[in-house]
């Protein structure tokens, strides 16, 4: 399975514009789904019961869970998403301004 995610080359760049689509699209199913699926349950109503968690949570997230695995898939972003391709020296927390006291 790793060979399938290192053989392939993004077949659409990973940029801002196209990351910040698939991320708006992400939310706007998320909700439609739960006001399809849920829809007589209010925002304060969703943990009353388990019933209702299911209904308006964690069906709509996992449905949209699958078509991101899809959406990536067919972009051809498992490489990008699944590793960085520069580190730091110190490693994510090491960076230090240059106005930094410290």
């Amino acid at each position: 399975m790793s060979a399938l995610l290192v053989s392939a080359p993004s077949r659409v760049r990973v940029g801002p514009a196209p990351a910040l689509g698939i991320f708006v699209g992400y939310l706007l199913l998320v909700v439609g789904l739960a006001r399809l699926i849920a829809p007589g349950v209010k925002c304060t109503e969703v943990t009353a019961s388990a019933d209702n968690v299911l209904k308006a949570v964690l069906l709509p997230i996992g449905i949209v869970s699958v078509l991101l695995t899809v959406a990536v898939t067919a972009l051809g972003w498992w490489r990008p998403v699944m590793s960085e391709p520069k580190t730091l020296a110190g490693g994510p927390w090491s960076y230090r301004s240059s106005r930094s006291s410290l």
